[in-house]
């Protein structure tokens, strides 16, 4: 498949997921991969016997809600870092991100002038200036790394999550549940935020706005009958005032692809839910099927969703996904694996283009003139764990700077970057870099040097077998 493709499953930000909707569903397979998901899963059984039952769908917003911290934008460009956003437009497409942009700002303000969210924590100046708070999307054990983000607490959340964390975590926590299917769960998307509009045959339908929020149809009728005079359009826009897309597992529809992918019965079929739901046929659905688009067969990925159905943990979905995409050359299982951060993939070099691909380290770099200067930059991370606490996943080299912290695979992914931009090596020797992760250790290797990915020395020679290479990482 599309080399590109894949490397926006690797860590996809806030533009990639807009330009590739299919990504929610990526992300929510890297969530059934991760044991941390269903250890997570394995709570929402132990509940108190005197306890009244309450559905599944309830508690897992609540478990969402009380254990996962939602951080907003100002605090994201702080703690995370900054887009530029003529990079994403060189990189995405101008018009694609102008549009973004647009809906995003349009989105804030009106929110903002209608009370529902508070201008401070919104970075309008910074998205205004060319900058965009740098969201990142990520499975469950990302998040669970980005809590570091907040600092020492004497009761840490299990995670710092966003939008598109939360849908993807929500999601996935529900497959855990007997019975439930993925063609069940629809995503209503926008540049500036995504929820789940829920089928339930049993219980009825549900729309989880978010961490917070968590309606059935009673639950709606009954806020808009308090707070808005029966108004169900008003009380939408102040939601998600600019809707312009539904991801399924089934496809896709939206304002602005051309590669759009849902069947016209499965678009009449939710349009059908959302009016049901909401009361009315909302002004922002109208648009989006006035487009008359053909269907793409390879953005359905219900077919893989079933073959995990009766999957009960993170082993034997991990397992199932890796024969999907080996043997079956299954397109999201490929890209699952990529999302998980798997060192054992078809091609490892895909992380080291992503890796390379980063403006931030483009910045840490420039002032790196001689390798030693590189090296000290990496040997002063005080961490050697893996954030993932698997040495065989592998961090970015931006977590690893952000929490200071990374395994010998990490930090040598992290050197190989680094002196892909750093002018301690001239362009012509920065293309013999190579980086080997071996059953002896990791090494990065260039014109006369090699070095030792966990302690930054010059070693003779990588020791052990070759497991993985990693070369070129230039951004073609």
């Amino acid at each position: 498949m599309n080399a590109a493709a894949i490397e926006r499953a690797v860590a996809p930000n806030i533009f990639d997921a807009l330009a590739d909707p299919d990504l929610i569903f990526v992300l929510i397979l890297a969530n059934l991969m991760s044991d941390r998901l269903w250890t997570l899963a394995e709570r929402l059984d132990a509940t108190d016997p005197e306890t009244p039952p309450v559905s599944d769908v309830r508690a897992i917003q609540a478990m969402i809600d009380r254990h996962f911290e939602h951080i907003t934008p100002a605090r994201v460009a702080e703690n995370v870092g900054v887009l530029d956003l003529e990079d994403e437009a060189r990189r995405l497409g101008a018009e694609h991100i102008a549009y973004a942009r647009e809906r995003i700002v349009a989105t804030m303000e009106h929110r903002v002038a209608r009370g529902t969210l508070q201008a401070d924590d919104l970075a309008l100046d910074l998205i205004r200036q060319g900058g965009f708070p740098a969201y990142v999307y990520a499975s469950i054990d990302e998040a669970w790394a980005n809590r570091r983000l907040l600092g020492k607490r004497k009761r840490k959340p299990m995670g710092v999550t966003c939008c598109v964390d939360e849908v993807a975590l929500f999601a996935a926590l529900l497959l855990t549940r007997p019975g439930r299917a993925i063609e069940d769960v629809a995503v209503l998307g926008s540049p500036a935020h995504y929820t789940v509009l829920l089928h339930d045959a049993a219980e009825g339908p549900w729309w989880f706005y978010g961490k917070r929020d968590l309606f059935c149809p009673a639950d709606w009728a009954q806020g808009i009958a308090m707070y808005y005079e029966g108004d169900s359009q008003t009380a939408f826009d102040d939601r998600q005032p600019n809707l312009d897309r539904f991801v399924t597992a089934s496809g896709r529809w939206t304002a602005t692809h051309a590669d759009d992918s849902m069947d016209p019965a499965e678009i009449a079929t939710l349009v059908a839910r959302c009016d049901a739901f909401f009361g009315t046929r909302l002004r922002q659905i109208d648009p989006t099927l006035a487009h008359s688009k053909a269907a793409h067969a390879e953005h359905d990925c219900r077919a893989l969703f079933a073959a995990l159905a009766d999957a009960r943990d993170g082993a034997e979905v991990r397992a199932r996904i890796r024969s999907a995409a080996v043997d079956g050359d299954d397109r999201f299982a490929q890209r699952a694996l990529y999302a998980h951060r798997a060192l054992d993939v078809p091609d490892p070099g895909i992380y080291l283009r992503v890796a390379c691909r980063s403006p931030h380290l483009r910045e840490q770099a420039a002032s790196l003139t001689t390798l030693d200067a590189t090296l000290a930059v990496v040997a002063a991370l005080p961490g050697t764990e893996s954030i993932f606490l698997d040495r065989e996943r592998i961090a970015m080299p931006e977590e690893t700077l952000r929490f200071a912290m990374g395994t010998d695979r990490d930090r040598a992914l992290l050197l190989h970057a680094l002196l892909q931009h750093a002018p301690a090596l001239p362009e012509a020797e920065r293309q013999e870099l190579v980086t080997l992760f071996t059953t002896a250790g990791s090494y990065v290797t260039g014109p006369g040097f090699c070095i030792d990915g966990a302690t930054m020395a010059r070693v003779n020679a990588p020791g052990g077998e070759v497991t993985h290479r990693l070369a070129d990482g230039r951004v073609h």
